[in-house]
């Protein structure tokens, strides 16, 4: 080998060295390695983001079909309140009109016994529009309040690492039922002063009911509806007919006349 030969297989050797052959051996070079490592980086990087938005996808799609169900829960509770409103509402209008029609009677000089066993008819009907009016506001505040826990119903967001998503009470005062006693007949009607007053009396859906008010009452509110077998102050009524009603109190009848 010629001297030339030498020097120039000795730079190789200083440089990359070489092989038993005599071939040049050349070291990997350092940017070729860092450009594997960003390419292996990059591909998991891009793995994690497709599994990422995938993962949205579904959430927002639960996410989606949990607001329809609200929504249809509302409509629904919204259509039902619509017919129960106008009920309540005509109600209110017959209670004011009989009302209206009492306060007219009551305030002319004298009644004749006719048109007084009217106002007691009338304000029997007036006590039942009462008990009516008070059904009806039950009802209409647990459909209220049925709709006001659909609308308070929470929808859990989604965070950010997660995406994101979505009766005017009337009340009424229901009547107290009062408590039925047993009857016996056979018993003579004797006279004694009752406890009441005897407002009117009314006939329907072949039963009697009797409107009774405490004595000295002021208000039509304090009007009370009975029906046969039922009691107020121990008095309990037997039958109504027109212009008078017969309880039984202590084992014995009591006839009763509209006042």
């Amino acid at each position: 080998m010629s001297e030339k030969q030498q020097e120039i297989s000795a730079a190789a050797g200083g440089s990359g060295g070489t092989t038993p052959s005599g071939r040049v051996k050349r070291r990997p070079s350092p940017g070729l390695f860092a450009g594997l490592v960003t390419v292996v980086m990059m591909a998991i990087a891009v793995a994690g983001l497709v599994r990422y938005t995938g993962e949205q996808d579904r959430r927002m799609t639960a996410l989606a079909v949990q607001m329809k169900a609200y929504s249809d829960a509302l409509a629904l509770s919204g259509t039902e309140l619509v017919p129960l409103r106008e009920r309540l509402a005509e109600t209110e209008k017959q209670l004011k009109s009989v009302a209206e029609r009492i306060s007219q009677l009551e305030k002319r000089p004298a009644l004749t016994e006719e048109e007084h066993a009217r106002t007691g008819e009338m304000a029997a009907s007036l006590a039942s529009l009462q008990t009516s009016l008070a059904q009806q506001g039950e009802t209409l505040r647990t459909y209220e309040q049925r709709l006001e826990k659909v609308e308070k119903t929470s929808v859990t967001p989604v965070s950010p690492s997660s995406a994101k998503g979505a009766g005017g009470t009337m009340k009424g005062t229901a009547a107290v039922a009062p408590q039925k006693k047993r009857m016996s007949a056979g018993v003579p009607v004797v006279s004694r002063t009752a406890p009441f007053v005897l407002t009117g009396t009314e006939q329907r859906g072949g039963r009697t009911y009797a409107a009774v008010a405490p004595r000295g009452f002021s208000s039509l509110a304090d009007v009370t509806l009975l029906g046969e077998g039922e009691s107020t102050t121990g008095w309990v009524l037997e039958r109504a007919g027109r212009g008078e009603a017969t309880f039984r109190v202590n084992g014995r009848q009591v006839r009763v006349m509209v006042e």
